[in-house]
């Protein structure tokens, strides 16, 4: 929306107006002499092609200069400052600044000091009034818009789900982001939109690692200027990032490995982010607490997704089976095989089995601890490819119900296996608190060699009743 600047100076005369329907300026002719700027053209961008401004004012002796603004390498008119005097009516000095550079004072520093500009937009175009006798500016005005976004091509691979969080914000407030060995696991923004905060949504997925938050103090000017970093050139996973606002610069987060990448416009800030964010999905029980990983993207996210349930906490799983191959992947145009896996079957502690999830193809596999459950998996991502699984696995817990069965044989005779076991459970647990710098294995000996004397001491007491 283009906005119009009240004209500074002596309104009254011959009015001149070279319109708000340009893209940008790119250069400014000021003729000055001793009565003051006698004369302001514009070169004008429009439909991407140059456009002459009319020539308000005279040509008489004095001096010429120009200002010049490299519109197509982005660069804009954001302020004109000056002075005016009320007697005789003429604008007696202009200096123009743009994200890039200032003028020097064009003309005479005397009079009453006027500035045009609005912060966060670009000056399009100039009107005003020429003063009779001297058919000199008397008055000068302005119009204004917001400063277009440029759009940054992104940086890294482009496998996964395409995100956008647009380019309609003020500005960036917090930066939160994780990252781990494999690189950089999710990012979330949190903007300043219609002078409101905003929360943008996570981009990626949470998992182990270092958690991090940059914060740009935007009520007091600060902003984003760029993002360097690194990232993976045959995956394309981001590696590594650093933040520089126009006061400070974050740390490297991440890994130096890879491809370096800079994302920066010089002369704009940064308002908003876009990219591809990768997600097998499983669940897990941390404090009673269900808590759900997704790892990997599917490559049509039209597929079905399947579930297979367990009656936690009376069952587990206790191996997983699948079949691995090499298939291929296309990235940037070149295609190479990459190892995939292509089935997945689990079986619980209660005997149950799943159904077959995926299609049963290349080389099989099993994980699988004899009298463990799975607690945990693990594994590689390769762009839309689950590459890699494996997994860890725990002790099974005793069962939540036992059943006492009578004991067989002669009863009443001799000591209770009950109570030699007790006796045997303490007297490990005493060992092994007294051998903790010592190996289980040898803790587990000595008990061992106790228990078979007590097991001969029973005899002689069992004999000698007899």
């Amino acid at each position: 929306m283009v906005e119009r600047l009240k004209a500074i100076g002596y309104n009254q005369g011959f009015a001149w107006d070279d319109g708000s329907d340009h893209e940008g300026i790119s250069k400014i002719y000021v003729r000055g002499g001793l009565i003051g700027i006698q004369t302001i053209q514009c070169e004008y961008v429009k439909t991407g092609q140059l456009k002459h401004g009319d020539l308000f004012g005279v040509w008489n002796d004095g001096f010429t200069q120009t200002f010049e603004i490299d519109h197509f390498n982005n660069e804009h008119l954001e302020s004109v400052e000056g002075y005016y005097n009320n007697d005789p009516y003429t604008i007696q000095a202009v200096q123009f600044k743009t994200n890039f550079k200032v003028s020097e004072l064009i003309g005479y520093k005397k009079g009453i000091k006027f500035s045009l500009s609005v912060k966060g937009k670009m000056i399009i175009g100039f009107y005003g009034c020429k003063y009779y006798p001297q058919n000199v500016p008397s008055s000068l005005g302005a119009y204004v818009t917001f400063i277009p976004p440029s759009r940054l091509e992104a940086k890294g691979g482009e496998s996964g789900d395409k995100w956008d969080d647009g380019a309609d914000h003020e500005g960036i407030t917090k930066i939160h982001l994780r990252g781990g060995y494999e690189g950089i696991q999710y990012i979330k923004f949190d903007y300043i939109k219609s002078g409101q905060p905003k929360v943008g949504s996570i981009h990626g997925l949470s998992g182990r690692g270092f958690p991090h938050t940059f914060e740009i103090d935007h009520l007091n000017g600060e902003h984003l200027v760029s993002v360097e970093g690194y990232y993976d050139d045959e995956s394309g996973v981001i590696q590594a990032l650093q933040f520089r606002t126009n006061i400070k610069a974050s740390e490297l987060l991440g890994y130096e490995k890879g491809k370096k990448f800079s994302l920066a416009h010089k002369g704009k800030k940064i308002i908003g982010f876009h990219g591809y964010a990768d997600n097998v999905t499983f669940d897990y029980d941390n404090g009673h607490i269900i808590v759900k990983r997704q790892h990997g993207w599917p490559l049509d996210r039209r597929s079905l997704e399947e579930e297979f349930e367990l009656d936690y906490p009376n069952e587990f799983i206790t191996s997983v089976d699948g079949t691995f191959k090499a298939v291929d992947s296309t990235f940037k145009g070149s295609t190479t095989p990459r190892m995939s896996i292509t089935s997945l079957v689990f079986r619980t502690s209660k005997g149950r089995t799943s159904k077959t999830f995926g299609s049963v193809s290349g080389t099989k596999f099993v994980l699988e601890s004899k009298g463990c459950a799975l607690v945990g998996f693990h594994g590689w991502i390769h762009r839309n490819f689950l590459g890699a699984i494996g997994a860890y696995f725990s002790p099974l817990p005793p069962p939540s119900t036992v059943e006492k069965l009578e004991a067989q044989g002669c009863n009443n005779q001799g000591a209770s296996w009950m109570m030699v076991f007790t006796m045997v459970l303490e007297r490990y647990m005493l060992d092994k608190g007294d051998m903790e710098s010592r190996s289980s294995s040898l803790c587990m000996t000595r008990t061992t060699r106790w228990l078979l004397e007590m097991i001969m001491e029973t005899k002689h007491h069992l004999k000698s009743k007899r």
